[in-house]
């Protein structure tokens, strides 16, 4: 990896920082927002899927679900990574121009919010496709692994 790439690198993973800064306010505890209590990772999901019961449509439904997103989420990541350059160059600089740094996060930001959108869709459509009783038991699952 090249000094330019890694460079390029940190600096979109220190936007991203700031960008979920604000998400913690929502939180329970230091590490998710509250909301996700009702919503399960598709790791955990599938992780579990033999002791929930999750039939064969459910697993076909999961895995739709997690491609589309991957491929709704693809192009963001990409403008984001473009972005953070532009950041990097701007942030090189002896004197930041404030005005031309917080213009060039904006593509950042936008696409971080279209990401984080597009996780939480696909957790609600994950969170749908279950039916109570395997939403209960996750629940237990996740919530025995936190102790």
């Amino acid at each position: 990896m090249t000094t330019r790439s890694r460079k390029t690198l940190t600096s979109l993973f220190a936007v991203c920082l700031l960008v979920a800064v604000p998400m913690g306010s929502l939180a329970e505890d230091d590490d998710e927002p509250a909301f996700m209590q009702y919503l399960f990772a598709p790791e955990l999901i599938l992780a579990n899927a033999r002791t929930v019961g999750l039939s064969k449509e459910q697993r076909h439904e999961i895995m739709k679900e997690l491609k589309a997103t991957q491929m709704a989420t693809s192009d963001a990541q990409w403008s984001m990574f473009e972005a953070a350059e532009a950041l990097n160059d701007l942030a090189s600089e002896d004197v930041i121009d404030e005005d031309a740094m917080v213009e060039a996060a904006r593509p950042v930001f936008e696409a971080e919010s279209r990401i984080k959108t597009a996780h939480l869709v696909l957790l609600i459509r994950l969170r749908n496709a279950l039916t109570p009783e395997q939403r209960a038991e996750l629940a237990k699952i996740r919530d025995s692994d936190r102790d």
